[in-house]
């Protein structure tokens, strides 16, 4: 055997070995009783967009581990199973954009009144922000989340809040945020 050989040979069982010490998935495990929050800032040109009804669903559960688990509202909508397939791309990869495309237009099998009932509903302030955390009644805790507009006509201009999904909380740099502050996407 050669030296080079020897040397990679050397260096693959260094590799190997490694993998089996480092624990699977090496990041820090969720918290699933601590409460999550979002806050939503909507802008346009720099300028808050007040009166935006925002919606949140709650679409998985997240388990510690990172394991996700339909709803019972979403895993009884009606052809919820029969659109997993297609939300997954040909790489092996969830499309995000065709899945929230997707579970806003189950919500909206009707046209436009969502069929199932939002976790929580907030209206943007004058500065443009609306907050969703846990109250009285509704707790909000890990899973996958799909945040849901209603457009807004204000004088000659229309607001389309973007259909989106995050996870809460959300991974960043190796941490677990559990209160997340993020800027929402709008059509004008």
């Amino acid at each position: 055997m050669t030296m080079k050989r020897w040397i990679s040979s050397l260096l693959a069982a260094a590799l190997c070995l490694s993998l089996l010490i480092a624990p699977a998935g090496a990041y820090t495990r969720v918290d699933t009783t601590k409460p999550v929050s979002l806050t939503l800032t909507y802008q346009y040109e720099e300028a808050a967009v007040k009166g935006l009804e925002i919606s949140l669903y709650k679409v998985y559960d997240m388990s510690d581990a990172v394991r996700f688990t339909a709803t019972s509202d979403f895993a009884s909508l009606k052809g919820f199973d029969s659109k997993l397939a297609s939300w997954t791309g040909q790489d092996g990869q969830v499309d995000w954009k065709k899945m929230a495309t997707t579970l806003e237009s189950l919500l909206r099998a009707d046209g436009e009144t969502p069929v199932a009932a939002p976790l929580l509903t907030g209206t943007t302030d004058e500065n443009g922000v609306v907050k969703f955390e846990s109250t009285d009644a509704v707790e909000m805790t890990a899973g996958l989340y799909l945040v849901m507009g209603e457009t807004l006509v204000s004088g000659s201009t229309t607001y389309t809040p973007q259909t989106f999904l995050l996870t809460l909380p959300y991974l960043e740099n190796d941490a677990w945020i559990y209160d997340l502050a993020a800027y929402g996407k709008l059509s004008v």
